[in-house]
């Protein structure tokens, strides 16, 4: 999926373009939502635990108010640009492998 290949690549325009295109091209804002929660959860973690919490009110947001207007809760920056330009962590998905 290229729209998390450019969050993990630290693009926040690539992530954008690619939300826009996923979105338009009829993916589920709620796919896309989980994704940026498993993201924050997986890639930024500990680094910076904001991350997570914008990310699961950016899905909160997505499942109370539907579509049209859930759509526009993915894109501001605290959601899709702020988990891009995070530091990494990967010690919590080191202690979930073993």
């Amino acid at each position: 999926m290229r729209f998390i290949k450019s969050v993990r690549g630290s693009d926040p325009d690539g992530a954008l373009y690619w939300l826009v295109t996923m979105l338009e091209s009829g993916e589920s804002p709620r796919f896309l939502a989980r994704r940026l929660v498993i993201l924050a959860s997986e890639d930024i973690g500990l680094a910076d635990p904001m991350g997570l919490v914008l990310a699961d009110a950016a899905a909160r947001t997505v499942e109370f108010i539907g579509l049209p207007e859930g759509r526009l809760t993915l894109a501001p920056r605290d959601a899709r640009s702020r988990s891009p330009s995070c530091p990494r962590a990967t010690r919590s998905r080191e202690h979930s492998v073993r």
